[in-house]
């Protein structure tokens, strides 16, 4: 038969074994996750895009994709968390990220909401424009890629 793009959205969900909803959501949001109760709900599974984007945060949640890259050595002096040397490139390409491409995104927001948008629309972006993504941020990919590897199935 015809392939319906909703069809294809949602083999997705079931592909990443994630529960989603679809519609009956505010105004102002495309889509939401919820960690409380795991669940993805959508406006239409129409669009791949916000699909790709709450997706990736249900991802992040089960796998603790960021609380990895968020994991403290120790604490300054004031109490403030200070991060493994080793992710601070990550760190500081996803808040580039969420700063330029998330809706409302400032610097003052907290580093877990900056990473977390920011892989997400990293993601989204990299769905939208692979291309584009690999040329202006491959490195990010690469690191995303190594930080989340172990969720792919080896072939």
């Amino acid at each position: 038969g015809d392939y319906k793009v909703h069809d294809g959205v949602r083999n997705v969900f079931k592909h990443f074994g994630v529960p989603y909803g679809e519609g009956k959501i505010p105004k102002r949001l495309l889509g939401y996750y919820r960690r409380d109760n795991k669940k993805v709900r959508v406006r239409s599974t129409f669009d791949i895009v916000t699909a790709t984007h709450e997706i990736t945060h249900a991802l992040d949640d089960r796998h603790g994709i960021i609380k990895k890259i968020m994991v403290p050595t120790g604490f300054s002096v004031e109490g403030k968390p200070i991060y493994d040397p080793a992710t601070k490139k990550i760190r500081a390409m996803l808040t580039s990220q969420y700063l330029e491409l998330y809706p409302g995104a400032k610097k003052s927001h907290n580093l877990e909401l900056r990473l977390k948008e920011g892989l997400s629309v990293t993601i989204e972006n990299t769905l939208l424009d692979r291309n584009k993504q690999l040329e202006k941020n491959g490195d990010l990919l690469n690191e995303i890629f190594k930080q989340t590897q172990s969720l792919y199935p080896k072939y």
